[in-house]
């Protein structure tokens, strides 16, 4: 299952179109396929190579939101609190940015952050992130 989504890095690195979101995307895949592996360090290499890509220089972009989710996610999996909250808050900043916290994906986020901040013992902030996530996904049907 890697072995495509690496040549397919070569390619993207060869033509120069890393920067592009058909390149951030191919990034993403990898970096998702090495986390469902479990390698999680690996992961987050390429997913920050994908967020630095697809954030260098430009205004917001659901590529730019999402890499910084998947980030956050690598982050929260090796159990790196802070900087889990600090992307998975720019993924949410990216995401109100561009009008796309209205989503299962942005109620999935707020879930997350709520799970972060669990994780560090702030119960009543996670409640209010929780609250938040299930009401808009309660809005979402």
């Amino acid at each position: 299952a890697l072995d495509p989504l690496r040549e397919a890095r070569r390619v993207h690195e060869a033509r120069q179109s890393l920067r592009t979101p058909e390149g951030v995307g191919v990034l993403l895949m990898l970096g998702r396929a090495h986390a469902a592996a479990g390698d999680y360090g690996l992961a987050l290499g390429i997913h920050e190579e994908a967020r630095r890509l697809s954030t260098a220089g430009r205004a917001a972009t659901s590529e730019g939101a999402e890499a910084a989710a998947c980030v956050g996610e690598a982050h929260a999996r090796l159990e790196d609190f802070d900087a889990a909250l600090e992307a998975f808050s720019d993924a949410r900043r990216l995401r109100e940015a561009l009008g796309a916290m209205e989503s299962m994906d942005g109620a999935t986020l707020l879930m997350r952050i709520g799970d972060v901040k669990r994780a560090q013992g702030f119960g009543n902030r996670a409640l209010e992130e929780y609250e938040e996530g299930v009401r808009l996904a309660g809005r979402l049907g």
